[in-house]
């Protein structure tokens, strides 16, 4: 039940209804979502947790974040981006202390390339329906929601998810999952184009060579790279 409640816990951080239609926003769904959540954590999950270097890593980050945010003359113009960035470290420890399977591990990232697709998809429907910003002489695709629906922001959360498309392409043999996996691509990389971010253009360009020079074929990916990033130039 609880890698269910985690799931539920990544859609509303991704794709934020709360921000997209106001009135659940004063409902405050997000909080109560969160309570409910660990209220759950705390009586339903075995909390198996191993201690490892990486959560020694976390926890010291966390101490200087809150340190810093703490001693800064300027706190009070961070709360809002320490409150976000805690959000995570709490999902982070929910899925350090519940999810030790990898069977669970891989139902919660295939969830996550779900819900990015989904946020996608909708940004896309609300840009062709005339939702945008127009910066540096273009229209440039924007996220539904606020936080981070900038341009810039919204491709780069793009980006950071095309790395988990290729362990599923590696140990998935059936058609239609890879078929999904290559629409996930293909929409990945339309949106980044529309938003104009240089930055995420960059990433998209790293991630693609990098996936490429893994395969016994990079040569041949690597042409048809070049052949297609000529092509959408042109297109743009």
């Amino acid at each position: 039940m609880i890698l269910y409640l985690l799931i539920g816990y990544m859609f509303l951080f991704i794709h934020r209804p709360f921000e997209v239609w106001p009135f659940l926003g004063e409902m405050h769904i997000e909080r109560l979502y969160a309570l409910g959540i660990a209220a759950a954590w705390l009586i339903l999950s075995p909390k198996r947790l191993t201690p490892t270097l990486l959560d020694f890593a976390v926890a010291s980050f966390v101490g200087a974040v809150l340190l810093a945010w703490g001693m800064s003359p300027y706190g009070s113009a961070g709360d809002q981006l320490v409150e976000d960035w805690l959000k995570i470290v709490f999902f982070f420890v929910l899925v350090r202390s519940s999810v030790d399977r990898p069977g669970e591990l891989r139902w919660m990232l295939a969830a996550f390339l779900a819900i990015m697709a989904v946020y996608m998809l909708h940004s896309l429907w609300e840009f062709f329906h005339g939702r945008h910003t127009f910066r540096m002489g273009i229209a440039r695709l924007i996220g539904v929601d606020q936080t981070l629906g900038d341009p810039n922001s919204f491709g780069a959360s793009i980006v950071y998810a095309l790395p988990f498309v290729r362990p599923f392409w590696l140990t998935v043999r059936r058609r239609w999952f890879r078929g999904l996996l290559a629409g996930f691509v293909a929409l990945s990389t339309a949106c980044i184009l529309l938003t104009g971010s240089r930055s995420a253009l960059l990433g998209l360009i790293a991630w693609g060579g990098i996936t490429a020079m893994q395969s016994r074929r990079r040569f041949r990916y690597l042409a048809l790279g070049s052949v297609a990033g000529a092509a959408i130039f042109v297109l743009l």
